[in-house]
C-alpha cells in the first residue's frame, strides 16, 4: 500500500506496528521508503505506545484476510482514527458501516486500500466526519461501562422471566 501511495505521489507517513516472520522481508522490500522517512517499522509495542501512535494517526489499516472483532480497530476508532479494513465476514460488519464510520476494501486488494487512503487525503472534511462517527460507534456499543450495563440488563430479564426447562 505504501509503495502504491509513493508511486502516486501521495504524501504519507505510515507506521507498521507488530512483529512476525515477514517483518525483515517487508523492511528490506520497503527500505527506500524507510530511508525517505515515509515508512516506519516499530516491532511489537506495549499498549500505551500503540495508543500514543493512534493519537497522531488519521487512518488505521487492517488488511487482514481473517480477523475476529479487532480490539486494535476499536481502540483506533475510539481515538478518532478512521478504520480502513478488509471486507471480511467476522468482526468488521458488526462495527463498520462503510462510508459512515469507516472504509472497507476487498481482501488483498492493495490498489483499493491505496485508493481509499488517497480519497481520505483528498477529502479532509470527510475524514473528520468518518472519524467522528467512528468515535460515536465505539462509544455507543463498545465501551466497557455500557457493555456491563447491557449484560446486567440481560441477566435481570432472564431472572425475571426464566425459560422453562423440560424435566427428565
Amino acid at each position: 500500500v505504501a509503495r502504491v501511495l509513493a508511486r502516486r505521489a501521495i504524501p504519507f507517513q505510515m507506521t507498521v506496528v507488530g512483529d512476525g516472520d515477514l517483518r525483515a522481508a517487508m523492511e528490506w522490500a520497503a527500505s527506500d521508503l524507510v530511508i525517505d522517512r515515509r515508512l516506519w517499522f516499530t516491532g511489537a509495542q506495549p499498549n500505551a505506545a500503540v495508543l500514543g501512535l493512534l493519537s497522531t494517526s488519521d487512518a488505521y489499516l487492517m488488511p487482514s484476510a481473517f480477523e475476529g472483532l479487532s480490539v486494535g480497530m476499536l481502540e483506533a476508532m475510539a481515538r478518532g482514527v478512521v478504520p480502513l479494513v478488509s471486507d471480511i465476514r467476522s468482526g468488521v460488519p458488526d462495527v463498520i458501516v462503510p462510508g459512515e464510520n469507516g472504509l472497507v476494501a476487498p481482501v488483498g486488494d492493495v490498489a483499493a486500500f491505496a485508493d481509499r487512503l488517497e480519497w481520505l487525503w483528498k477529502h479532509p472534511a470527510e475524514r473528520v466526519r468518518l472519524a467522528t462517527a467512528a468515535v460515536a460507534a465505539v462509544d455507543a456499543g463498545y465501551r466497557a461501562d455500557r457493555m456491563v450495563d447491557r449484560y446486567v440488563d440481560l441477566f435481570r430479564r432472564v431472572v425475571a422471566d426464566p425459560i422453562a426447562r423440560p424435566t427428565g
